[in-house]
This record gives structure tokens, C-alpha cells and sequence, in this order.
């Protein structure tokens, strides 16, 4: 069971950062002081944020937030990017794994090519 009650995803920038909340949907805020503290409000005391380390820009929000008790994340962009690279490959394996069914129910079938053949798998 999760601990916190909801996750904030961060995407900061030079001037504004966006926020993305498990249940609170999308927030933009400057990044500045008083963004920082705009974004405070909205967090609760169960909440957690995660960012990307961005150089200097996600350092400030970072400390901000650390030093009002927010449970913060900062992530090595190489690892969101292998995260994602893995999820598209798991995709990909997927979609090939249903192809690869399909074509032995078609092979398993017995039928003569028929080139407008649709599978009952290709309707799942």
C-alpha cells in the first residue's frame, strides 16, 4: 500500500515549472519564490513529488520543498529515459507476441490464403 495519499510529477523549466497530481490533475506555476509557495497550498502532508535533476532549476523547488517537510524525489534523467525505453520495448514484445498468435490460428487453420482473412484475436 502506497504511504502517500498522492504523487506530484514536476517538469521545471527556467521560468515555470509544471505539475502533474495523482488526483489533482495539472498546475503551472512560475518558478520562483512565490510559485514555490503557490504549489505549497496545494500539496497535503502525505504527498510526495518527483522531478527530474535538471542542472539548476529543479534545485531550488527541490530545497523549497525539503525544507517545508515535502517528501521530495529527485530522479537521474538517464533512468526516466531507460524507464521509458523499457515500456515502449515491452510494448513492442506485446504486439509482436499477438501478431505471432494470430499467425498460428491462421496456420493452425487449415484455410487456403485468403489475403482479406481477419482473425478472431485481431477483434480483441
Amino acid at each position: 500500500m502506497n504511504k502517500y495519499k498522492e504523487t506530484f510529477g514536476v517538469d521545471i523549466s527556467k521560468n515555470v515549472f509544471d505539475v502533474f497530481g495523482s488526483t489533482s490533475g495539472h498546475n503551472q506555476f512560475n518558478n520562483d519564490e512565490k510559485g514555490f509557495k503557490s504549489f505549497l497550498k496545494i500539496l497535503s502532508n502525505d504527498s510526495i513529488v518527483a522531478m527530474e535533476a535538471t542542472g539548476y532549476y529543479h534545485y531550488r523547488l527541490a530545497q523549497f520543498l525539503y525544507k517545508n517537510n515535502v517528501a521530495v524525489s529527485v530522479v537521474n534523467p538517464l533512468s526516466v529515459k531507460r524507464f521509458i525505453q523499457m515500456k515502449l520495448t515491452l510494448a513492442l514484445i506485446a504486439v509482436a507476441n499477438k501478431l505471432l498468435k494470430q499467425c498460428f490460428a491462421i496456420a493452425k487453420s487449415g484455410l487456403p490464403y485468403d489475403a482479406d482473412f481477419v482473425s478472431v484475436l485481431a477483434e480483441k
